[in-house]
């Protein structure tokens, strides 16, 4: 069973039906939202399965629509991607610190990920050009770790 509460940017799904842009009920705010990241990185992503000793065996890029895909597994650092066994649970991150070995093409993809048993899906995401221009009410996270410090924004409280 999938963790949908997790406080990550890119949900990881058991199907590809469940992605909000195939969705008809999906409303415009949630369907416009765009999920982006440079060319040299995918955006962080964490996700549960039942222990298994397998590896990930492949990460496809997918265009989101079109049939266009692209094995990208060995452009992503191997300590970036992280198998971690907690009761019974493995517990996959990958934390997108380190930038991939080749840069990805400008559009819209999804990733389709299996470790040759179990295959999983994720929301659709945008690669974009990005210059040091952030807008003001832009939020970039870049790292794992931003996300991590994002989720404490719940805690702080502001005063005068």
């Amino acid at each position: 069973m999938l963790d949908y509460g997790k406080n990550i940017s890119l949900r990881i799904l058991d199907n590809l039906s469940k992605q909000n842009f195939r969705r008809k009920w999906c409303n415009e705010d949630v369907c416009s939202f765009k999920n982006r990241t440079t060319k040299l990185r995918l955006p962080p992503f964490q996700f549960d399965r039942s222990t298994i000793p397998n590896n990930i065996t492949s990460i496809l890029i997918h265009c989101y629509n079109d049939s266009s895909s692209d094995e990208i597994i060995g452009t992503i650092n191997t300590n970036d991607l992280d198998i971690t066994t907690l009761n019974g649970v493995d517990i996959i991150t990958y934390y997108g610190n380190i930038d991939l070995s080749a840069e990805l093409d400008c559009g819209t993809f999804y990733l389709e990920i299996t470790d040759g048993i179990n295959i999983w899906f994720t929301e659709v995401f945008t690669v974009e050009e990005f210059d040091n221009d952030y807008g003001q009410n832009d939020l970039r996270i870049n790292e794992f770790n931003d996300i991590l410090n994002i989720s404490a924004i719940d805690n702080l409280s502001f005063s005068n």
